[in-house]
């Protein structure tokens, strides 16, 4: 009897291993994002990360010397920073010896301590053809909250896409907007009259406007051109938004080409000007200038990249030849 029950406990005993040899491989099996046998590619889209928490993205490059660019934005603006590694990294860090990542994500120079959102990014470019990890790192302070780009000519993504989130309660049906006050302002195409009343800006968002400009030469025919000056107020935070101002064929370069607001490249539109602080005006930022020649002109306002909440601001054009 006690024989056959070993014998027994024995076939159990075989079978439970076996079982636990089919389960091992599934645990083993890095959750998607969290190592490098398994990332992500970046989507774009607002993603958590919980404190001491590590976030693999990955992206394959040709390595013909062409810029890659990596750009995060995160909330808080403190305690979360990404990194670039290789496969050598990946074996170093897997092997817990020191390295020196290939590049980090560093903080946009117009990102200031205090802002809501940090903007971080880095740009470089490879030599070699191979696949390459964004490593998002959550070393300090609560919850984080980030979106992460990667782009460049010859960048592509092998890699799994990011879950998408969780499904919301549908919400109950509303009136459609007239298509005419939704897109008020959101291009040069529909550009705003600048009246002076106070708007509401959301975060990341832009409103465009437009005047007309008579570029005579004044009733005493000296050759002075009439002087244009734009103002504009901030409620507090007053660097929650900015202006510049652009001409109609530089809005044509921006369209066709993409902009180079520093001017840096003569073949892609940049603005005219922009404005800025004066401690002897009314007006958080304002510009003042002339047009050698008659037309329609345009401002922009833009919501400061670093913080997160809506601006609210009134900008107003005045000249004697100005009108809209």
């Amino acid at each position: 009897m006690l024989r056959n029950w070993l014998k027994l406990s024995g076939v159990l005993w075989i079978a439970v291993l076996a079982m636990l040899l089919l389960v091992v491989p599934v645990l083993a099996e890095t959750p998607l994002g969290a190592g490098p046998d398994n990332p992500l590619s970046p989507s774009g889209e607002w993603v958590e990360l919980p404190v001491g928490a590590m976030q693999f993205y990955g992206f394959h490059e040709k390595g013909d010397g062409e810029e890659v660019r990596v750009t995060m934005e995160v909330v808080p603006h403190y305690g979360t920073t990404f990194e670039i590694w290789s496969k050598e990294e990946v074996r170093m860090w897997g092997e817990e010896l020191d390295f020196t990542a290939i590049g980090a994500g560093t903080l946009s120079h117009d990102c200031e301590p205090d802002d809501e959102v940090g903007k971080m990014n880095w740009l470089g470019t490879f030599t070699s053809s191979g696949d390459y990890f964004v490593v998002v790192k959550h070393e300090a302070g609560p919850v984080s909250y980030y979106k992460l780009t990667v782009s460049g000519k010859d960048v592509s993504f092998p890699f799994a896409p990011q879950p998408a989130a969780a499904p919301q309660p549908a919400a109950a049906p509303q009136p459609a907007a007239a298509p005419a006050a939704a897109m008020a302002g959101e291009s040069p195409e529909t550009a705003m009259a600048p009246t002076g009343s106070w708007m509401e800006l959301p975060a990341g968002k832009e409103h465009w406007y437009q005047f007309s400009y008579l570029a005579d030469t004044g009733p005493e025919h000296d050759g002075d051109l009439p002087l244009i000056t734009v103002s504009m107020s901030v409620e507090e935070p007053a660097d929650n938004a900015r202006f510049d101002v652009w001409t109609q064929e530089e809005i044509d370069r921006l369209v066709a080409e993409g902009e180079d607001i520093t001017a840096a490249d003569p073949t892609k539109g940049h603005c005219v000007g922009t404005g800025s602080a004066d401690e002897f005006r009314h007006e958080d930022y304002s510009w003042s200038g002339t047009f050698p020649t008659t037309g329609v002109y345009y401002v922009r306002v833009q919501h400061t990249h670093c913080r997160c909440e809506p601006a609210y601001y009134q900008l107003l054009v005045s000249g004697r030849s100005v009108s809209y």
